[in-house]
């Protein structure tokens, strides 16, 4: 999480537990991301997701899935 964050385009991050599922082969944890613009979350796909990604995965092997979901706050 904490590299997310110092790409400098990002400025908080939030871990949850997700609720209400199956957890015969684990907890499921989300984690949110929050940007100012959908310019610095393009940066980061374009400059650091693969590299991000990549690490994740030597560091985890198959014990984890990752996807990408862009929310807007409405308050």
């Amino acid at each position: 999480m904490q590299e997310v964050i110092d790409t400098g385009l990002f400025f908080d991050s939030r871990l949850c537990h997700l609720l209400e599922q199956d957890e015969t082969e684990g907890i499921t944890y989300i984690v949110q991301y929050f940007c100012d613009s959908m310019e610095n979350y393009n940066s980061y796909l374009k400059e650091h997701a693969t590299t991000l990604r990549e690490k994740g995965l030597k560091k985890f092997g198959d014990q984890y899935i990752a996807f990408r979901t862009v929310m807007r706050s409405e308050s």
